[in-house]
């Protein structure tokens, strides 16, 4: 039981409320930068025009797959009248397809890939591959809600950045990211 302790620290990495809250950080970190570090606030402003309407598109996305597929999870959740071994404590009583935690996870490192475009960060992939492997491993979802969840955020990530008004762009994003990343 102690390595689903670590699988489930792990998945808390893509906790879906965890990343609004910390998008939500992030924008008001950008009202403090864009005042006293202005260099350094079009590569901030870039990611987070991409990451945060990515991130509420994909996770919208992923509660109106969830509510209208209403595909069940592979594992039971505990109730007043079935407790451990018979059921899964790490189980939500909701839907599982699209895998949520996936899908935020996922949007982060798409976005940050996007703005930063440096081949440094690809080994981080890592993180999001951990994650999608510690739902499956507590067993709160199939392989298949991971994938979706995982193609689906990266799609509308990268629809978002193709799409998005020009205004909202940096075209210029890897020599900022280097200027801001002190290269």
């Amino acid at each position: 039981m102690p390595e689903l302790f670590v699988w489930y620290l792990i998945s808390f990495l893509g906790e879906p409320m965890g990343w609004l809250g910390a998008a939500a950080i992030m924008a008001a970190i950008y009202a403090v930068v864009r005042i006293f570090l202005p260099e350094k606030r079009k590569v901030l402003k870039a990611f987070l025009l991409i990451f945060i309407p990515s991130l509420l598109i994909s996770l919208g996305i992923t509660q109106v797959l969830k509510t209208t597929l209403d595909i069940s999870r592979p594992c039971m959740p505990c109730l007043e009248y079935l407790q451990p071994p018979l059921c899964n404590i790490y189980c939500p009583m909701t839907a599982g397809f699209p895998s949520g935690h996936t899908a935020a996870i996922f949007t982060v490192f798409t976005a940050f890939y996007l703005v930063f475009r440096r081949r440094i960060f690809l080994p981080l992939v890592v993180i999001p591959l951990l994650v999608s492997a510690s739902r499956i491993m507590l067993g709160v979802h199939s392989a298949l809600d991971v994938v979706g969840g995982a193609f689906l955020a990266i799609i509308v990530t990268l629809l978002w950045n193709n799409m998005a008004p020009e205004w909202w762009k940096e075209r210029k994003r890897p020599k900022l990211a280097a200027k801001f990343l002190g290269k």
